[in-house]
């Protein structure tokens, strides 16, 4: 996917529900700031072309789960299958998988521990 001069991203509610505790299944018109660019590089550059995982780390707000949901939509699902993980400190672990056959997710209460 390549945004160009386009600042603006969109997100298909249908597959961010259960993503993160707030989505509620809506569709998303994101404005796209620097450090979404910085994280999507890293994404395509450093995880996917070298074949590696990856993490993207940083304090609450700064776009972490939302340029993450944004690029692993952006994949050919034929070709991928995602699974995504939420961990953050006192509130619950969020799965998502994502696969060409569909989605399912879990999520666990906080401190609690998932099977996934």
């Amino acid at each position: 996917m390549r945004f160009g001069d386009n600042k603006l991203v969109y997100l298909d509610g249908s597959y961010l529900q259960g993503a993160a505790g707030d989505d509620c299944g809506r569709d998303l018109l994101l404005y796209r700031r620097e450090a979404f660019d910085e994280q999507w590089r890293f994404l395509q550059e450093e995880v996917i072309e070298e074949g590696v995982l990856g993490w993207i780390e940083g304090p609450p707000g700064t776009g972490k789960t939302r340029t993450t949901q944004a690029f692993c939509l952006s994949l050919d699902m034929k070709e991928w299958s995602l699974t995504f993980l939420r961990v953050a400190k006192y509130v619950e672990l969020t799965c998502v998988q994502v696969t060409d056959k569909g989605r399912r997710w879990l999520r666990s209460a906080a401190g609690a521990g998932a099977n996934v």
